[in-house]
């Protein structure tokens, strides 16, 4: 009759376990609808892994690609920006000084198009 108890108990301090797994994968998955409900999409790339992508291709001298990611940081900023201060009040000369220092970084001059922005109208404008 004893041994019925301690299979007993093994069973469900089991099962408590996968309980306790269970609630932090589906406490992970709210997060993950949160966003999906936000229209924002749930990336796993946070900025120092993008930071860490850019020193890898600085280190394989893959300017083409360290580019991409330069261009894409500098863009990234310049939209969050908008979304917090609207359009007319993004800071684009702070995100192009920062992107110029990450252009010299990989041994390349910014290139005049990101020159020739000067505020977040100019962002716009591109696709419109």
């Amino acid at each position: 009759m004893e041994t019925i108890y301690i299979i007993l108990g093994l069973i469900m301090l089991v099962f408590g376990i996968l309980q306790i797994i269970l609630f932090f994968k589906l406490w992970k998955m709210t997060n993950d609808v949160h966003a999906i409900k936000e229209n924002k999409p749930v990336d796993k790339n946070t900025p120092e892994d993008t930071f860490w992508e850019l020193r890898k291709y600085i280190l394989l001298n893959n300017v083409e690609k360290a580019e991409e990611i330069v261009l894409a940081i500098f863009l990234n900023n310049v939209r969050k920006d908008i979304a917090a201060n609207g359009i007319t009040g993004c800071n684009v000369e702070k995100w192009k000084a920062e992107c110029q220092a990450y252009y010299k970084a990989i041994g390349k001059n910014i290139p005049e198009s990101i020159l020739k922005i000067h505020s977040g109208i100019d962002v716009i404008k591109l696709v419109h």
